[in-house]
């Protein structure tokens, strides 16, 4: 009988030091997010030190931080969908793939978001591409293209840039919009970097 006391009171106490210990942990966990928060907001979140962001991954994390904000924090901006934005076009499968003076990962995948559309110019000594005019399925009256340009042998988030260029027709004739397509150019450059990242650990 005392045995079998002692036994239930050991199980019930190795209980209650199970709860507390979860608890302390939660509440531990939960403090430790707080203060990456905010030494966020300090260092930002790539070069926060208590993250220990380093190598290849503090590359990605700069390249979404630079297309993204500040706090380069994933989820904050859809991946850019062409598609949507200037309807179903046919591409151009006479791309030259080629690399001589720009990161072949950069090319490859600036290659990749433009395989749907038709390209105008495609300079794989250079790193140039340009599509032909793309129109909006919904509105015939507003065309666009897009310039992509790789300006280093490099993998890094600045080694490319891209632009979007659009014009509306105005009594059949076609004039620059002169507006700012900031938004697109940094979703676009941000889906060109994080593809060439992932062909990169292919090798």
């Amino acid at each position: 009988m005392i045995v079998g006391h002692l036994h239930k009171n050991v199980n019930f106490l190795h209980i209650i030091f199970i709860i507390i210990t979860s608890l302390f942990l939660f509440n531990c966990s939960g403090t430790h997010e707080r203060n990456l928060e905010k030494f966020d907001k300090i260092y930002g979140y790539c070069d926060n030190p208590h993250r220990g962001i380093k190598g290849t991954t503090y590359e990605i994390c700069k390249a979404k931080e630079q297309a993204r904000g500040p706090d380069g924090k994933e989820g904050e901006m859809e991946n850019i969908d062409l598609q949507n934005l200037f309807g179903k076009i046919r591409g151009n499968s006479n791309a030259q793939t080629t690399v001589v003076n720009v990161n072949p990962f950069l090319w490859r995948s600036s290659l990749e978001v433009t395989k749907d559309y038709d390209l105008k110019f495609v300079d794989n000594a250079g790193g140039y591409i340009q599509t032909e005019w793309l129109y909006q399925s919904n509105n015939p009256n507003k065309r666009c293209m897009i310039k992509i340009q790789i300006n280093s042998i490099e993998l890094r988030s600045d080694s490319v840039e891209t632009r979007f260029i659009c014009e509306d027709q105005v009594n059949s004739i076609w004039v620059n919009d002169n507006l700012n397509y900031i938004s697109e150019e940094k979703q676009l450059t941000l889906k060109v970097l994080e593809l060439a990242f992932n062909y990169s650990y292919e090798k």
